[in-house]
């Protein structure tokens, strides 16, 4: 594993292919599942996700952990144009 500089973000060689890779409360996600990390949550929460993802962010940061603070916001993030994309759809 290395290290980018840049953004002490962990990178891991899979086929040849750098793959950065977050901290999500203790268990490592690649940048790239962000997107389906965040349709899940929707999937779950429908309309409380943005909060519940900004929730378990603090929660991440009450207890020390940046990394999976960092990642909870990414998902947050992500979360909350989706929920805001789905109430557009549903507007007169």
């Amino acid at each position: 594993m290395e290290i980018r500089r840049d953004t002490n973000t962990p990178v891991f060689q899979r086929n040849h292919v750098s793959c950065a890779m977050l901290s999500l409360g203790g268990i490592m996600i690649e940048i790239t599942k962000i997107p389906l990390a965040a349709r899940n949550f929707v999937e779950r929460f429908g309309e409380n996700a943005p909060e519940e993802a900004r929730r378990r962010a603090r929660e991440m940061k009450l207890f020390g952990k940046a990394e999976g603070y960092d990642t909870w916001m990414l998902i947050y993030e992500q979360v909350k144009i989706l929920v805001e994309g789905e109430s557009k759809k549903t507007e007169p």
